[in-house]
């Protein structure tokens, strides 16, 4: 066990090397790097990336990305916008079967699931998950020294606990003007530094780039959700808590299908563009 520990730890610092080398490095291969246009603004998002908030929104705007910051410079708009894809072959199957996946099973799926569940039920549990992960948001404003975010985040829990009945209403936003704000693991390796790396497809989970990867697997232990009785009982409310976020955003992902002449690349884009959204907060 004391071995395995030791490769584990090995090779979590190696992942993080590779997220701290510069993309400049790899600026001269066309094909492994996506510059998005600052002006563009993605239309739609089917992943949730931060795996802490479930609806998305539909456009993101400029201004979105840099409300409340400084003008950027143009090479780091740039770098804001840019991601390494030395695994696009493997990641295009790995795209084709999500998105067969999707199709075929996920939105016929979703499709009778809303007809069977109203939308504000499906709200209100949209709720409860949310507040239930407040210590992957809470943990991870501490890690970026945001205090008064972690503060926030506190009373949050504690006012939707109490007044919204275990966090099935959303009354510190409602009532008490304090928003969500979205806080994981990746948004704090991004906020000591480490960049992207490079981009990955996961089978299930959709596009992240390998510091998300990263983070995605911190942010596991940090979620109650996971410690709820037997592994399969976590994996079974997972599901679930998957297939009512995905019931909420059901048409997004097939609106950028649609409207895309490669959905790989706007996937790609949109994921890119809303992680730089995030990691600004």
């Amino acid at each position: 066990m004391h071995i395995f520990s030791c490769r584990v730890c090995v090779l979590i610092i190696v992942m993080l090397f590779f997220c701290a080398i510069p993309l400049t490095a790899a600026e001269d291969n066309d094909s492994s790097i996506i510059t998005v246009n600052t002006e563009a603004q993605p239309s739609v998002l089917s992943v949730d990336v931060s795996d802490n908030s479930t609806k998305q929104p539909d456009t993101l705007s400029q201004n979105d990305v840099h409300s409340n910051e400084k003008p950027l410079a143009d090479d780091e708009k740039t770098a804001d916008f840019e991601i390494a894809d030395p695994l696009e072959p493997l990641n295009r199957v790995v795209f084709g079967f999500n998105d067969a996946l999707y199709t075929v099973v996920l939105r016929p799926l979703t499709g009778i699931y809303n007809v069977v569940v109203a939308e504000d039920v499906r709200d209100a549990l949209d709720n409860f998950f949310y507040n239930l992960f407040m210590p992957v948001r809470f943990v991870n404003a501490l890690l970026q020294l945001k205090l008064e975010d972690a503060g926030k985040e506190l009373l949050r829990f504690g006012i939707n606990s109490t007044m919204g009945i275990g966090g099935l209403a959303d009354f510190a936003s409602s009532d008490f003007n304090l928003k969500r704000k979205d806080k994981d693991t990746g948004q704090t390796l991004a906020y000591y530094g480490f960049g992207h790396g490079f981009y990955i497809v996961w089978p299930f989970l959709g596009p992240m780039s390998l510091r998300d990867s990263i983070g995605y697997a911190g942010d596991m232990y940090l979620k109650p959700i996971n410690y709820v009785g037997s592994l399969n009982k976590s994996l079974e409310l997972t599901a679930y808590r998957y297939t009512n976020n995905l019931s909420l955003n059901r048409d997004n992902y097939q609106t950028l299908k649609e409207s895309a002449v490669d959905p790989y690349l706007s996937l790609r884009d949109a994921y890119i563009q809303y992680r730089a959204f995030q990691d600004k907060k």
